[in-house]
This record gives structure tokens, sequence and C-alpha cells, in this order.
């Protein structure tokens, strides 16, 4: 008799074990940033039905049963000045790819509106300052070649990285965030939020530098028989938005990716928590520097964007504005080389100059774990 109740007991079984909310086998730990350091906690695994779009809901509305549980911090390997304390909205990493609803990747919660609000600010103060730079070289003529403009921007990133930083992750850039996302596990469920509120503020800077300097654009295009909305349009159109002119296609795209290699590589480098010698470094400084550097090099062969907010933000302008040939004119090019690069200048810092533990050092830290538990 018992052995034909042997199948009920199986499943039975099996039911229960589909219950337990949490498993302690070697393959239910990850390693995951916490407080500065790279540690092995215990993977959560919450039934398909607690995270429903119900459940999401009670997280919009604060429901402080389960805010603790899900508000952590932006892991310090994924912010620009390594801030283990900046808030954020946060889901364990194995929920994250099953059982986040879709709609979670586009409409962020309520949880992560302060930390959108300051990566679109820092963005806007960034590209405000970058972009009347420029502006204001090119329609007043108030400064001679690239190295000034190369410096004041420099200035941009510093001042920009330290204003909000404390608030958000501060990368104010779609390239960055894109790599974030590949290897430090920035969580995908922030990249198109993130994406947003930089273009956003990349839009928004543009606006308020057409605003401000509409007449003097008005007065550089008379002067030099300039119809904006043909290609002509170009020479007043460069003070908003990046073109190449002196280099091919392939120039241009190679200089962009190097760019925004050399960015990324530094950015994660400083940022590793491999790297000791950056642990009190003034992190917003360095990168303000680097990027300093990288346009006094690729400045004068493709402008050197670097950033496809930067790009795409100011060209919607240009194109609202009467710009109608040149808004978007080599767009692709600064698009897509940003992204290449970064996507490369992570690969690098994290996978060969700081790689990862190896996959049996992993195992022997969960095996101990285990034991403990």
């Amino acid at each position: 008799m018992w052995r034909n109740r042997l199948p009920t007991l199986f499943f039975g079984f099996l039911q229960l074990a589909a219950k337990e909310t949490y498993s302690f086998q070697p393959s239910h730990y990850s390693f995951v940033s916490r407080g500065g350091s790279v540690k092995p906690i215990r993977r959560i695994h919450h039934e398909a039905s607690e995270l429903s779009a119900a459940f999401f809901d009670q997280l919009d509305q604060g429901d402080s049963a389960i805010l603790d549980e899900f508000q952590a911090t932006i892991p310090t390997d994924t912010s620009l000045t390594n801030n283990p304390s900046i808030p954020t909205f946060e889901v364990p990493e194995e929920d994250s790819s099953h059982h986040i609803p879709w709609w979670r990747y586009i409409v962020p919660s309520r949880l992560m509106l302060p930390e959108l609000v300051a990566e679109c600010f820092g963005t806007f103060i960034l590209l405000q300052l970058a972009i009347g730079i420029v502006v204001s070289s090119v329609m007043t003529n108030s400064m001679e070649g690239i190295f000034p403009i190369a410096v004041l921007t420099g200035m941009a990133v510093t001042t920009s990285v330290s204003a909000v930083s404390s608030r958000c992750a501060a990368h104010f850039n779609p390239a960055i965030s894109w790599a974030m996302c590949l290897y430090r596990g920035f969580g995908w469920h922030k990249f198109l939020p993130y994406v947003t509120s930089q273009l956003i503020g990349a839009t928004l800077a543009a606006l308020v530098n057409y605003l401000i300097f509409a007449s003097p654009i008005q007065e550089f295009e008379a002067l030099n028989g300039i119809v904006r909305s043909s290609m002509d349009g170009l020479g007043s159109a460069k003070a908003f938005a990046c073109y190449f002119t002196k280099v091919t296609t392939d120039g241009a795209f190679i200089s962009e990716t190097f760019g925004a290699f050399a960015l990324s590589s530094v950015v994660f480098a400083l940022t590793s928590q491999k790297n000791t010698q950056a642990k009190g470094l003034p992190i917003p400084s360095v990168i303000g520097s680097t990027v300093a550097l990288i346009i006094s090099i690729i400045g004068p062969i493709s402008a050197a964007s670097l950033n496809p907010a930067r790009e795409l933000g100011p060209r919607l302008v240009l194109w609202a504005f009467g710009w109608t040939s040149t808004a978007f004119y080599q767009l692709p090019l600064y698009l897509l080389a940003p992204i290449l690069g970064a996507t490369l200048g992570g690969f690098f810092v994290d996978h060969i100059l700081y790689s990862e533990p190896s996959f049996s050092t992993g195992l022997v830290e969960e095996e101990a774990i285990v034991a403990e538990v």
C-alpha cells in the first residue's frame, strides 16, 4: 500500500519545497557589491505571485512591510564616486531577471525618482556648461583653440559629478550606464530610466543654451550668410552638436571609439574595488581631467562627443529650431561609437586589468558559507 503512495508523497514534497522562501544550496549564492566590497550573499527566492504587478504596486505605495527588503544602496563599483550610501530601489538578481514585470524596465518605481531626478539634473548641469562653452566660443569668439574648451569642459564634469553623486550614480552618459549594466550588475531595470533622465537633461541643457544665445546665433548666421535649414547650417549647428569634417567616417568612428574607451577605462579602474590605490582619490577631478585630455587629443578630429545623450538631446533642439538638414547629420556614428568604446573599456578593466576571482575560488568561498549555515 505504501508503495502506491510514493508518487503522491513525492509530488507533495516538491510542492512544499517550491513554497520555501530561502534556499541554502551553494548554487543559490551570488557575489555582489555591498558596502564597498564584493561579498557573497544568500539569494532570496520569492514566489512568482509575490513579485506580481500587484506586489510592485505595493512598493510604489510605500508598503512599509516590504520596503526595507527592497531599499538598498547603489553598488559602489557602479557609482562614479564609489559612494556606498546612495539610496536606490533594488531587487535580488535572480528575481530581476525572471519576475520583474516587463513594464518595470520602462516605468521606474517611485523609489527611484529621487535618484533619476539627480541624474537628470547632473546631466543638465554638465551639458549646460559644456555646450555653453562651445556656443560662447563659436558665436562670440571668446576662446581660441581647443585647449581652453577642453579644460573648462573637464571642470564642468568635475562640478556636475561632485554636485549630485551623493544622490545617484552620476553616469550622465548612456554608454557608461550600458557598460555598468554589462559588467558591474548595475541593473537592467535601471538602464532605460537612467538613459531617459540623461536625455531629458541633455535636451534641456541645449534648449537653455539656445535661449541664452539666440540673438548672437542669428547675428553670426547673418554675418556669415548661413541659412540654417540648408547644409550651410553646419556652420552654426556645430556649436551644439558634434560633426567631423577633417577625416573620413572610418577615421571619426575610430576616434570616438578610442575616446569612449579611454573614458570608460578610467571610470571602471577608479571605481574597481580591486584598485586599492584609488581609495581616497578625488575621483570627480580625475574623471574631469581625463575628459579634458581626451578632448585635447580627438577634439580637432571628431569633436569628442563621447556621449550619445550629449548628441541626441541637442540635435532634437536643433531640429525644433530650424536646422532641418543638419540636425541628424552624422548622428549614427556619435551614438554607436561611444557605446562600443565604453563596452571595450569596461571589458578591459574588469576582465583583463582587474580580472575577477577564478571560478574555483568562488566555489571554495560558497562552500565555506554553506558549512557555516
